[in-house]
C-alpha cells in the first residue's frame, strides 16, 4: 500500500477514535453525579451486580444476603477500609499469575 493510502487510513482511524472520545466524554459529563455514586459504590464493595449498580445510581442502599463468598448485609464501610483477606480466604498477593510466554 502506498504512503498516501496509509495516511488516508491513519487519518480516518484517528477521526473515529477522536469522535469516540468526544462521545464518551459527553456521556460521562452528562452523568457525572451517577459516575461519582458508582465510583463510591465500587470503592466500598469492589464488585457490583447490575441490580446493585442500579440501586447505587438511584441513591439506594445495597443489601447483600449473608453468604460465605461476600459481605453480609451491613452498613457501608468507611472508604479505604477493606478486609485484609479476600472472599477466597487467602491473603491477597498469593494467587499465581500468568507468566510471559507461558
Amino acid at each position: 500500500m502506498s504512503d498516501a493510502t496509509a495516511k488516508v487510513i491513519d487519518d480516518e482511524i484517528r477521526s473515529i477514535v477522536d469522535e469516540g472520545e468526544r462521545t464518551a466524554r459527553g456521556i460521562l459529563t452528562a452523568h457525572l453525579d451517577e459516575l461519582h455514586l458508582l465510583a463510591k459504590g465500587l470503592l466500598e464493595y469492589e464488585t457490583l451486580s447490575a441490580d446493585e449498580i442500579r440501586r447505587v445510581i438511584n441513591g439506594e442502599r445495597i443489601v447483600r444476603e449473608n453468604s460465605s463468598s461476600g459481605p453480609a448485609s451491613e452498613e457501608p464501610r468507611p472508604p479505604g477500609r477493606r478486609s485484609s483477606v479476600p472472599p477466597s480466604g487467602r491473603p491477597s498477593g498469593l494467587e499465581p499469575e500468568p507468566q510471559p510466554g507461558g
